[in-house]
């Protein structure tokens, strides 16, 4: 017996252009508010320039990759401030009231936003197998063009097409665009989102897997026929970049218990 449930995944309802602008010395710019979604319930426009989120500010620069190491030079023709925004989103749950400050011309304003719930698919099976997260995004076409952060789609497949009950069902992926390629220091590769421990796989989040004993993956998609291809046990090297370092990892398919 299969369930199948839907979840939700929070946002805000804000895109944010990330072409470096004289504003980001301030905030964020707002490039735009989804019509009826929680920022335009709670008042905010664009051209407003988001300064914190949650108390956190978006002017708190990246964290560090690595040791002694400067930040990617990509991301110096983008919008730090709004690379941190979409960061600090990133951590909201469905439903969470969120105080957001802004400045829109010379005032201080502060707006409390409840995020909106986006919609996510689970599969949920008997033993032996183990449940699944499927996740996707509702194509947005307004949100395409130039600079503006605009969330990579994955395509839905078949369930027996994710192998229900394996281990890489729990993996977490996304490709690459252009803002997050400048943000990672990657111009190609796959996005790491989340890899619980028990993949066997030595991901972790953020890092952005390159090849596949020297197999290149062309997207999410790509990248699991890949790693399906494998069987349980056998044992595989995975060139990754972590922290703007470029690494090798040891990966092997954990066996079904």
């Amino acid at each position: 017996l299969m369930r199948i449930m839907m979840n939700r995944r929070a946002r805000l309802g804000i895109k944010v252009n990330l072409q470096a602008r004289g504003t980001d010395s301030v905030g964020a710019y707002v490039d735009a508010v989804t019509p009826g979604g929680p920022a335009a319930r709670a008042g905010l426009r664009s051209g407003d320039l988001i300064t914190t989120v949650g108390g956190q500010p978006v002017l708190q620069p990246p964290k560090p990759r690595g040791r002694g190491r400067e930040p990617d030079r990509g991301t110096s023709r983008q919008s730090l401030p709004g690379l941190r925004l979409i960061e600090l989103a990133a951590r909201l749950a469905p439903d969470d009231t969120v105080a957001v400050e802004f400045r829109r011309g010379k005032e201080r304003k502060t707006a409390a936003v409840v995020t909106q719930g986006e919609p996510e698919f689970a599969m949920e099976g008997g033993p032996p197998s183990r449940p699944f997260a499927l996740r996707f995004f509702r194509p947005d076409p307004s949100a395409a063009g130039p600079g503006q952060a605009v969330t990579d789609r994955f395509e839905i497949h078949s369930p027996g097409d994710f192998l229900p009950g394996s281990p890489l069902a729990d993996l977490e992926l996304t490709a690459l665009n252009p803002q997050l390629g400048a943000y990672f220091g990657a111009t190609d590769g796959v996005l790491v989102i989340r890899a619980p421990a028990e993949s066997g796989l030595s991901l972790q989040g953020g890092d952005i897997v390159l090849a596949i004993d020297g197999r290149k993956p062309a997207g999410p998609t790509h990248l699991l026929r890949i790693l399906r291809s494998y069987e349980p046990g056998e044992a595989f090297k995975i060139d990754v970049l972590r922290n703007h370092r470029r690494t090798a990892l040891t990966g092997k398919v954990p066996v079904r218990p």
